[in-house]
């Protein structure tokens, strides 16, 4: 495991740029996942927090007899790292694995409380990490499988109910041709 750990951490280091910290739960069903800290990687300006091991569980699609690896991540504006998204990028991951369910493209994860403090975000939209380069997309693992990237987006009340009422093919029209940066927290609403 150790040689494609260091792999996978070249992957995520070449894009998302230098690990600078990382977390761990304490929860002993999952202790290999981590939450990490990158800066300085392709896109300028930008801290991404990615779970980091998560892509050594298989996990089994909802939607087709396939096994799915993955890692998630948020990307940010630097400067706006929230704790409560370390907490929730982590609390995701673990209840991946719990319910050995991988989360999918479109899928919106909500939670009971505000996303984050002080900011209209209601829920986490699931889609292609189209910021970065296509050959990010999946790490190429060729002794357990690939693991694919899913970017976890912090979404409002309007856009949520939007996916709701409209699909989730839909919103990412809406995605693909926003004027601004999604990952800035202070961004307004797509819809």
């Amino acid at each position: 495991m150790g040689t494609e750990l260091e792999s996978l951490i070249d992957h995520l280091e070449a894009n998302f740029g230098r690990i600078e910290s990382g977390w761990y739960s304490q929860e002993p069903a999952d202790p290999a996942i981590q939450v990490v800290e990158c800066r300085n990687g392709k896109i300028g300006g930008v801290t991404a927090i990615s779970t980091l091991g998560l892509g050594s569980f298989a996990l089994q699609s909802p939607v087709s007899k396939k096994q799915i690896r993955q890692e998630l991540f948020v990307m940010l504006k630097d400067g706006q790292l929230d704790p409560r998204l370390l907490a929730i990028l982590d609390q995701v991951a673990r209840e991946s694995v719990r319910t050995d369910r991988p989360v999918l493209r479109g899928e919106v994860i909500q939670k009971q409380n505000p996303v984050l403090e002080n900011k209209d975000f209601v829920a986490l939209y699931v889609t292609l990490p189209i910021y970065y380069p296509n050959n990010f997309w999946t790490f190429r693992d060729e002794n357990q499988g690939d693991i694919a990237f899913g970017w976890l987006l912090p979404i409002k009340e309007k856009e949520l109910l939007y996916v709701q009422q409209n699909g989730w093919s839909e919103f990412e029209e809406l995605v693909d041709k926003a004027k601004f940066d999604l990952f800035d927290l202070d961004r307004p609403s797509l819809v």
